[in-house]
Parts: C-alpha cells; structure tokens; sequence
C-alpha cells in the first residue's frame, strides 16, 4: 500500500483555484481493463440478433478471423460494454477536472514511441497486451477532451504532465503511478481523491527518486540493484539477496536529510553492485526511472554528479588545508 503520510497536507489552499495536469494513460487502460473480462452481448443493428462472447477480445476476434465475422464491423452491432468502458473514462476524468479548486486542466495520453525502448529494448516486456477495448477509450478521450489533451509521442505520458507542471505554480500533478513522485510539488492522486491534494519537499521528492533508483520498477522490468554483492553486503550488512524497498529505505535512512548524501549514497551502492560498470548501470536506470522537468530531455548522471563532485572537491580542500596547517 501506498504511503502518503510522509507528505505535506498544508500546503494546499482550496481557496485557490489550480490547474490540474493529468497523466491519463492510466485512464484510458483501467477503464478498458476494468470491462475485458466481462460477457460481452452484441446485437445485429440490421436484424436484431444476438450473441454473447466470452469478453469483447472474443467479439474482435470473431470479426477478424471467422469467416462469418469477416463481413462485419463493430459499427454493424450494438456493443453496450464499449458503452460501459466510455462511462468509465468519463467518470474518471470528471472526478478530477470538477474538483472545486480545478478551474482548468490538460489531459497527457500515450501515443506513439517511447525512447526508453531505444535505451532498454526489454522496457515493459513483462506486459501483456492493451485490452481491444483501449483502442475505443483512446478515441473517445481525444474527442471528448479536444482540446484540452494532448497525445505523447516518444516519451512517456507523464514526462510531459512533470514538466509543464513544472512552469506552472499553480499546477497540481493528477496522477497515480509512483514514479511521478520524484519531483515536488503539489500532487493529487486520483485513485484516492479522499486524501485531498498534497505537496511533495524537494529532500522527500529526491528520497522517492533515490529509492527508485536502487529498487527499480519490477512492473516496468527495471533492474535497479536485482542483487548484492559480497562488497556491498559487508559494507552495509545486508542481509537479503535483492534491493527492495526495505533494504533501500535502511540503505538511505542516515543520509535522507540531504540531497548530496543521497547521492553519494546511491553512488556508492552502485559502484560496490557493479564495480567498474556502475556508470553504465546508473545510467540505464535512471533513463528509464527518472522523469526530468523539460521536455526532450532524459536523466544526465553528469548532472547528477554535479553537486557530488563539487562536494567531493570541498572535502579534498579541506583535508588538504589541514595537514599543512
């Protein structure tokens, strides 16, 4: 389960009026999930016939590959579960934008292409198929929301929601996946519209990132650290086989207070995991963890190294100075 009692609730004036930017890739997909399964019944528009398919992947498979089914379309029938997905786009999407304190809003939805698959060809592999019924949740938001929604293509729905958010002090980040929660600012989870809006600090914001960048995303078939070695384990007692969000929130639990020890200590994590290919590694990960705040831009470990180093070159100074004092 989620924690969201780490975050900030006093932040947020409802008196204010805000812009909601919605990551609604998740939308779309949930509320096509959410019929898949269920009978799907189909009337004949012409004759009025009927017939029940196991779900509404049956149905299409039926008008593409049986050859009664291929003198049909799915305009020639009555699809009341097409219906029912539509109704749960709508519902969700009202949900958000009709919040009192939301006078305006953009909707984020994938299209085509994303450049993590160039990074990691094996990116989301572990995923099955969109359900046949996304195709009509797709079309329906983009006329639904013409607009007011725009269509991703080459990077991730919520790359963009981060960024434009970004330029916006009024923008709250309407979202459910974690890995939004990298940044600060304010965030509104719409799978748990109760909680209100939140704000996310910069340290919490940079502790999410950290975490990540150690576990993973076993739902995107990110690696993170997928093991430990006989270094990393003596130097940090590390008892288990694998980094998970246990093992990751001991490994940081001394240095969450700052930016730069986090840092440093993700560093050192990767450098005693994977020894002279720690770079390699760190920069896979955080291509594909990371969502920076502009768009056309991915994760730089130069730039993540910027502050550590500089910090590194205070310490050497410092020791420097002393031995010749």
């Amino acid at each position: 389960a989620r924690d969201f009692s780490r975050y900030d609730f006093t932040v947020f004036d409802p008196t204010q009026t805000y812009k909601a930017y919605v990551d609604s890739d998740t939308i779309a997909y949930a509320s096509a999930a959410a019929c898949s399964k269920d009978p799907c019944l189909v009337t004949h528009k012409a004759s009025g016939r009927r017939k029940e398919f196991e779900n509404f992947d049956a149905f299409e498979h039926f008008l593409l590959n049986d050859e009664k089914g291929k003198k049909f379309k799915v305009d020639d029938f009555n699809v009341p579960l097409i219906g029912f997905a539509l109704s749960n786009v709508k519902n969700k999407v009202d949900s958000i934008i009709t919040l009192p304190y939301i006078s305006d809003y953009k909707l984020y939805i994938q299209g085509s292409g994303n450049f993590r698959y160039d990074v990691y060809p094996s990116y989301k592999s572990n995923r099955g198929n969109k359900p046949a019924l996304h195709k009509y949740c797709f079309n329906y938001m983009l006329k639904k929301y013409s607009g007011n929604i725009e269509v991703v293509h080459g990077y991730e729905s919520e790359d963009f929601v981060i960024a434009d958010a970004a330029l916006d002090p009024l923008g709250v980040r309407a979202y459910i996946d974690k890995d939004l929660e990298g940044h600060h600012g304010l965030f509104l989870n719409y799978n748990n519209l109760d909680l209100g809006v939140f704000y996310i600090d910069p340290i919490q914001a940079f502790y999410n990132l950290s975490t990540q960048l150690l576990i993973g995303d076993s739902t995107d078939f990110i690696r993170g650290i997928d093991f430990v070695s006989t270094e990393l384990r003596e130097a940090f007692n590390v008892k288990v086989k694998s980094i998970g969000k246990k093992t990751a929130e001991k490994l940081l639990e001394d240095v969450k207070h700052s930016k730069i020890e986090m840092k440093k200590r993700v560093i050192e994590v990767y450098k005693l995991t994977y020894g002279d290919t720690w770079k390699d590694a760190l920069t896979l990960t955080g291509k594909l963890i990371y969502i920076t705040k502009e768009r056309g831009k991915v994760f730089d470990l130069d730039l993540f190294m910027k502050g550590v180093i500089n910090d590194w070159k205070r310490c050497r100074t410092s020791i420097h100075n002393k031995r010749r004092s």
